[in-house]
């Protein structure tokens, strides 16, 4: 085998590799299919000089001498064309006139190669291989291979020149340095040797590949195959893919070219929509005033802009004139469907309509509101004022009350010792009514007394023992519980914050209470309590009549009485009071109890330290700001036991 031989063979499978390579990127690209066959004709050129090269004798290397010019002229003659198409200039008559002439004469040449020896002599072996000497015409193909090529270079070097983009210019460089190293080589390899009858040495098939190899690196690296068709074609799936739906319009509203988008607006087919006027597609109304802005646009070549409906669906116009970038009125027309927008808006319109009817609303009510407001305050100013009026009045009727009502009471009593026995019954029997009527009447006034100075005349609130104010309670009812029998039981009970006298009181209510209204059994009272956080709940239980729970809130009122006075003596005044000093406390008072199963008081008082405490300790001293000009209780109880001693 001759070793020389394989230079043609390396050749024909690179280019056949090449080849199938770059159609395979895109197979509709007229650039790619122009390399393609530059490809297809390398490798057969390459593969007539390896059969050439290789033949045993001159019959066999002849029949394929005679096909050597068919890939070398055509390899020629489609670079050149190739290099028309890559360098984007438009084919005028004349350059299409030069290319059908030179394939003409690839094709001529051919033919003549194959069936005379004007181009090509028979092959003469040489220490390499078989290979054909010129013949008498043979300059005429070496024209057309040299012009075809240099023609490409000149094409290469004016798009290098003008080019402004410097991906382009690296593009020509690269091309320009492939196709010269064919051209240069070929012509010192092969035919100045031949015209000067010097040794041939057949490398064109070689340097040829080289340069297909050169430009399909280059192809992959700058990616050259993005031609016009590439391009158009790339825009056409931009185009068709854009949701916006896009027209290009005469502008007497015959359609030129819509997209996909366009074309489902108008629910039609994209081909059966050109050569159609808007005014066969759309509402007559919608149409006209289209129309109207296609004329407008391109009169002052100003974008226009419009809003229409289709149907149930809103659309954006935008009337774009192309009189800027190309020579033809036309007009692009871009439609946005807004229809979500639109409905949004209306929907905002409803929501700020419904927002400002209930602004105006709520603007009402508040002023209602702060009227009522402002009206309150001024009720709770006259009921403050009309409160600290009736209570300085409930002190001064009971304060003036106590004087006739002990000139009363005690001249009563010494009617009733003097003359008791000197007069008869019935007299005895009036006597022991005014003495009675004297005595709860003064008891009456003294609640009444204590009632009305819950608020103003407290003391502070300071840290309490709650046992050391229920013993003094206790001791202070000695005499009473005696003289009934009564039982005291108490657990241990907890500090609080508290008026000490206040308290006081309400454990003597509560527990005279008890004693009042006992059952047949003797009395029972057990005192406990129970704390949280922020608040002691004491509570008072006995085993006495008992409460029915529709009174749970009667007997907190004033003057009220539940049972009658033979059934036990008071003055409907003693849970009231109870219940204000609680409240005054910031605490609650209530009781559980079955009519006829004795009944338990529960109140709360706010713990040691606790904010209940604070809180109503400012009151508290608002409170005792409060002062009258009267006596004080000592002042009172001094003349009560001076009248005792008078009589």
């Amino acid at each position: 085998m001759n070793y020389y031989s394989l230079f043609p063979l390396f050749s024909f499978i690179a280019n056949v590799i090449l080849g199938f390579f770059i159609i395979n990127i895109d197979s509709k690209s007229t650039k790619n299919r122009l390399f393609f066959l530059i490809t297809v004709f390398l490798a057969f050129w390459s593969f007539t000089h390896f059969f050439m090269f290789s033949a045993e004798n001159l019959g066999f290397a002849t029949f394929w001498a005679r096909l050597d010019t068919w890939g070398s002229a055509f390899t020629a003659v489609l670079l050149l064309h190739f290099f028309i198409v890559f360098t984007h200039i438009k084919l005028k008559r004349i350059h299409t006139l030069i290319l059908a002439f030179a394939y003409l004469c690839a094709f001529i040449f051919s033919i003549l190669d194959q069936t005379t020896h004007l181009l090509e002599k028979a092959p003469v072996l040489h220490y390499w291989g078989y290979f054909s000497p010129p013949g008498s015409l043979y300059i005429l193909p070496t024209i057309l291979i040299v012009g075809s090529i240099t023609g490409g270079l000149l094409f290469l070097i004016k798009f290098y020149l003008v080019s402004k983009s410097e991906n382009e210019k690296k593009q020509a460089l690269f091309l320009t340095v492939a196709v010269s190293i064919p051209l240069v080589g070929g012509v010192i390899t092969e035919c100045m040797p031949a015209f000067f009858n010097l040794e041939v040495i057949p490398l064109s098939t070689t340097l040829s590949t080289i340069m297909a190899i050169i430009i399909g690196v280059t192809i992959r690296r700058y990616k050259l195959l993005t031609s016009t068709e590439y391009q158009l074609k790339t825009i056409e799936k931009l185009f068709n893919s854009l949701p916006d739906s896009i027209a290009l319009v005469k502008v007497n509203g015959t359609i030129i070219k819509v997209n996909n988008a366009m074309a489902e607006d108008l629910e039609i087919l994209v081909n059966d929509a050109i050569g159609k006027k808007m005014s066969d597609l759309l509402p007559k109304n919608v149409a006209q005033k289209r129309n109207n802005l296609l004329q407008k646009t391109v009169e002052i070549c100003k974008m226009q802009e419009s809003d229409d409906k289709i149907k149930n669906r809103y659309f954006h116009n935008l009337f774009i004139p192309t009189k800027s970038i190309s020579d033809e009125n036309n007009v692009l027309l871009i439609s946005s469907d807004i229809t979500e927008r639109r409905n949004a808006e209306e929907k905002m319109k409803i929501y700020r309509s419904h927002l400002e009817q209930r602004t105006n609303e709520l603007e009402k009510e508040l002023i209602a509101r702060m009227t009522a407001e402002k009206d309150l305050k001024e009720s709770n100013i006259n009921l403050k004022r009309s409160n600290q009026e009736l209570e300085q009045f409930a002190y001064v009727a009971s304060h003036d009350l106590q004087e006739p009502l002990r000139m009363v009471s005690s001249y009563t009593q010494l009617l009733k010792r003097r003359y008791s026995n000197q007069i008869d019954e019935k007299a005895d029997k009036y006597i022991n009514y005014a003495v009675d009527g004297a005595r709860r009447m003064q008891n009456l006034i003294n609640d009444l007394l204590v009632y009305s100075r819950v608020t103003t005349r407290g003391q502070l609130f300071q840290e309490v023992d709650s046992n050391d104010i229920l013993q003094r309670t206790i001791a202070t009812l000695e005499v009473l519980t005696q003289e009934t029998n009564t039982t005291i039981t108490y657990d241990k009970l907890p500090k609080v914050t508290a008026d000490a006298t206040q308290f006081e009181r309400i454990f003597l209510n509560l527990i005279k209470n008890s004693i009042r209204y006992h059952g047949e059994e003797d009395p029972k009272i057990h005192i406990s309590a129970k704390s949280d956080k922020r608040m002691c709940t004491f509570s008072v239980k006995d085993n006495g009549m008992g409460i029915d729970s529709r009174y749970k809130e009667k007997v907190f009122v004033i003057f009220q009485r539940l049972h009658k006075r033979e059934e036990g003596s008071g003055t409907g005044l003693g849970l009231a009071i109870c219940k204000r000093i609680v409240n005054r406390h910031g605490g609650d008072i209530w009781f559980e109890s079955k009519d006829g199963n004795g009944t338990t008081f529960y109140f709360t008082l706010p713990l040691l330290n606790s904010e209940n405490g604070d809180k109503f300790e400012d009151k508290k001293e608002l409170a005792s700001s409060i002062s009258f000009n009267f006596k004080s209780d000592n002042l009172i109880d001094k003349e009560k036991e001076t009248i005792d001693d008078h009589q």
